[in-house]
């Protein structure tokens, strides 16, 4: 009877050791330690489990330097870029002039303001020349500078008299950030050719006599000019007004 039960007993404790070498695995640390039912199997053979993935579907070290690199887009260049202002010319009214920007690409797609920065001449007031400068960051890179004017109010003829091969030509003063002002005048009605300028100092000045002229009719017309070193600063021209000029 003692032999049954040392029998059984033996039987008993072998069944329980394969129950429970199919729970564990020996790991690298040489402890036994529980292995999911979902990446391992045991083969029934030998008490050694199998993995169901290969090993080359394991990592195996430091693997960042095989990930693929993206390389860093280079900055577009200021000179691929179409930049204008929303006036290049302005007629003086006492007030700071202050035009706007705007960049597009070379299609035509509008770039952001945030990818640059614009700054003004001082002034920006009176008679003259002024730069805006633009300054690329960020996804672009360079700088672009554009110009606009300040040009001096017009006038506008009063009176136009004929006479014996010469005309006088009245107009109204325009003596704020003038200098002085410029007769124009033609027997050709669109002024395309033929034409004469006569150029009149000091801004007080209303009234000039044209001489030497030839019979015919002539069309006259003036516009203002401010004089800045060397550079002269010119209005839109008057409407024009039509002369007989007679030699007798």
């Amino acid at each position: 009877m003692k032999k049954i039960t040392s029998i059984i007993t033996i039987i008993a404790l072998i069944m329980v050791s394969m129950c429970v070498s199919t729970m564990v695995y020996a790991n690298p640390s040489g402890t036994r330690a529980a292995i999911p039912d979902d990446i391992q199997q045991f083969d029934g053979e030998d008490d050694e489990f199998v993995s169901e993935s290969t090993p080359s579907d394991l990592p195996t070290g430091d693997t960042s330097s095989e990930l693929p690199t993206q390389p860093i887009p280079k900055p577009t260049s200021a000179k691929n870029l179409k930049v204008t202002l929303s006036a290049t010319k302005y007629v003086y009214n006492g007030k700071v002039k202050k035009p706007t920007v705007t960049v597009k690409t070379k299609k035509g797609a509008k770039v952001p303001t945030s990818n640059y920065t614009v700054s003004y001449s001082k002034g920006r007031k009176v008679v003259g020349k002024y730069t805006v400068t633009v300054k690329f960051k960020k996804n672009y890179t360079g700088t672009v500078k554009k110009t606009f004017t300040i040009v001096p109010k017009g006038t506008s003829l009063t009176k136009v008299i004929k006479g014996k091969k010469k005309f006088t030509a009245k107009w109204k003063k325009q003596a704020v950030q003038t200098t002085g002002y410029q007769i124009q005048y033609s027997k050709n009605s669109k002024f395309k050719k033929g034409n004469k300028i006569v150029t009149v100092k000091g801004a007080k000045t209303t009234k000039k006599v044209v001489k030497k002229l030839k019979k015919g009719t002539y069309y006259v017309r003036i516009r203002t000019y401010k004089q800045i070193g060397k550079t002269k600063y010119t209005s839109s021209w008057s409407k024009s007004k039509k002369v007989k000029v007679v030699v007798k």
